[in-house]
């Protein structure tokens, strides 16, 4: 993948879920257990909003010639994939710069973040009623922590989908500030930020990906950490290569518009994907 980011390959990825793991082991407090839900579930947000990124450009793109503002755009079509919360409307133009740029502690943000799209809407002229946000959660608290506000993004979908997804990784639960030594925290503010920062270079959207990377290193973490489980209970994942020569076996119109394929034994639904 490459859009001003660096070009993000199969291998790239599987070192970052390397360095999640590393950090898990070594600065964290979890176990084998733990590094699925916090590596898949921050990797999942850091897409979501990678893929929302090239939604804003193109929605750049058309305002620009239509003369209006971004920001009155986003708030009267808080709609489709990407609609968040009514509280969450200023979260929507943040990328994941502004995610691995947001100061700790932050003492000043009651008077404004500048967001880092102001270059991108400038270059094509596109108005703005927003230059900086305030970073405040559904109560109108200010949000001081990126951990805080990673937790925030992240229940700020209103997309079943999404909900679902950070619903079963529940990975925010696992990251932030420790209160007391029953906490069941993971990972601290500290390390949880570094790898924030990490995965700021790359470019995690699909838009120019012939492959789903991402479905691999999924089936990876299964089988390498989940401490046996998964294999324990039967949890075993077909490698992509055998799942591309297996389709060439299943025979149906594909110009059909609507064709059920049944997979009884799906695990990340590869077979019917690439089928």
């Amino acid at each position: 993948m490459t859009n001003g980011k660096h070009e993000f390959t199969f291998d790239k990825l599987q070192k970052v879920v390397e360095k999640f793991t590393d950090r898990i082991r070594h600065a964290g407090r979890g176990n084998s257990q733990d590094f699925m839900p916090i590596t898949v579930g921050t990797l999942m947000l850091k897409r979501i909003i990678d893929e929302r990124t090239h939604y804003k450009r193109f929605l750049i793109q058309q305002l620009s010639k239509e003369g209006v503002t971004l920001d009155a755009f986003v708030e009267k079509n808080n709609t489709g994939k990407f609609k968040v919360d009514e509280t969450a409307l200023w979260s929507f133009r943040l990328d994941w710069s502004d995610v691995a740029q947001f100061p700790g502690n932050v003492e000043h943000a009651s008077e404004g973040i500048t967001y880092t799209d102001m270059d991108c809407i400038r270059k094509h002229g596109v108005g703005v009623d927003n230059h900086a946000y305030v970073p405040v959660d559904e109560n109108g608290a200010l949000i001081t922590m990126k951990t805080g506000l990673v937790k925030f993004l992240a229940n700020s979908f209103r997309n079943e989908l999404f909900r679902q997804l950070f619903d079963v990784f529940n990975f925010t639960s696992l990251v932030g500030q420790r209160v007391s030594d029953t906490d069941r925290i993971v990972m601290d503010d500290a390390c949880f930020d570094g790898i924030l920062s990490e995965l700021d270079p790359f470019d995690f959207s699909v838009h120019q990906e012939d492959r789903d990377i991402f479905a691999d290193v999924y089936m990876e973490l299964i089988g390498n950490y989940t401490g046996g489980g998964g294999k324990q209970s039967g949890e075993f994942f077909t490698p992509p290569s055998i799942v591309q020569n297996a389709v060439r076996f299943i025979r149906f119109d594909r110009e059909l518009d609507n064709v059920k394929i049944g997979d009884p034994t799906a695990g990340v639904c590869t077979l019917p994907l690439k089928a």
